[in-house]
């Protein structure tokens, strides 16, 4: 009994190692995590050339934020805080012209990323400096910033093509593990995001009691809906804040089973207009469908796949019936002799 016990454990154990290196360190297509290197290069290029024309105004020498400033603010040098992580080029620069500067090259590297040029070097450079404009101004960052740049990290695990500097690579199948390293790292923090951004809107007692979108009008926060509009209106409120909510759950869910994901793709993009239409967060609302696409290329690929079966299985099954038409033995018709006798015998009356 203890034996096989013991026997039932070890296999358990080795069943489940399998699993998980399979999970981490199979093989994959680098197009799978193309689409999401493409899309958040464009997104971090518009959000670095985003700040250019005012953000000299908060950090230069005598902005609002200057470097004493925001060293106040995010507790520098004090325990807890994490300030000691918040490295960035732009503590040591306060001129205008160098902090637009680097504004252009921050821009630059997302964009040169998105379009495949300098691998893995030209994603740590991109990720470097959008994230040093992060670390700059937390204060002034909103929650599609801050997944976004986290989701841009990973590429240099694997920037998702192949050698190749002058091509974008969507195309590419090269089987590399650090590609589905790279993609398993994106993945799962998306779903964590979403699970915390979950719990943490029950932990919310207006979402609960389904008053949520009524307070979301009343600080003017949507651009759908006003109080006015909502004041007489109960039912609806709660249908849509508890729809929300519902919509939120089912996208995680949905996530989560790889057979539904393209069933996710399009609850996740419900979920990202309903962000911008109660919260008005627009940027908030194109990182959620842009931080969604490492789902995507596999989704994509598997679909194809799907297809491709079909089309392969169908001409296969043509082909044999084909072949099987053609081997067939012709068969002739044997001559009626009854009908021949019957008409002789006519012609012979006659």
């Amino acid at each position: 009994m203890s034996g096989a016990l013991i026997r039932y454990i070890f296999s358990a154990a080795s069943m489940a190692f399998r699993n998980w290196n399979q999970f981490w360190f199979a093989l994959a297509p680098t197009s799978d995590i193309g689409w999401t290197r493409v899309a958040l290069g464009i997104f971090g290029a518009i959000y670095a050339i985003s700040w250019i024309f005012n953000l000299h105004d908060w950090i230069q020498a005598d902005g609002r934020l200057n470097v004493s400033m925001t060293r106040y603010l995010i507790g520098d040098q004090l325990d807890g805080t994490g300030s000691a992580g918040r490295v960035s080029l732009l503590y040591l620069i306060e001129s205008k012209g160098l902090i637009q500067g680097y504004l252009i090259a921050a821009s630059f590297g997302s964009l040169a990323m998105a379009l495949g040029i300098g691998g893995r070097i030209m994603a740590a450079f991109a990720w470097m400096l959008t994230l040093g404009i992060v670390h700059r101004v937390p204060m002034l960052q909103g929650a599609g910033d801050l997944l976004a740049t986290g989701i841009l990290g990973y590429l240099i695990i694997d920037p998702g093509k192949t050698k190749n500097w002058w091509r974008i690579g969507l195309d590419d199948r090269t089987l590399r593990w650090t590609s589905n390293l790279a993609l398993r790292l994106m993945q799962c923090h998306v779903l964590i995001w979403l699970m915390v951004s979950f719990v943490s809107h029950l932990a919310e007692t207006m979402w609960w009691s389904g008053n949520a979108i009524w307070w979301l009008a009343s600080a003017q926060l949507s651009p759908w809906f006003s109080a006015y509009f909502l004041s007489d209106k109960p039912y609806f409120i709660n249908a849509i804040s508890h729809g929300f909510l519902i919509l939120h759950l089912v996208t995680i869910v949905l996530l989560l089973i790889p057979n539904y994901r393209p069933m996710a793709l399009l609850s996740s993009s419900l979920m990202a207009i309903g962000v911008w239409g109660l919260t008005g967060d627009w940027i908030y609302a194109i990182a959620l469908i842009l931080c969604t696409s490492p789902f995507w290329g596999v989704a994509i690929r598997e679909l194809q796949q799907q297809e491709s079966e079909v089309r392969e299985s169908a001409a296969s099954e043509l082909n044999d019936s084909v072949k099987e038409f053609a081997i067939q033995p012709s068969v002739k018709k044997k001559p009626d002799v009854r009908h021949a006798v019957l008409k002789n015998r006519s012609r012979g009356s006659t």
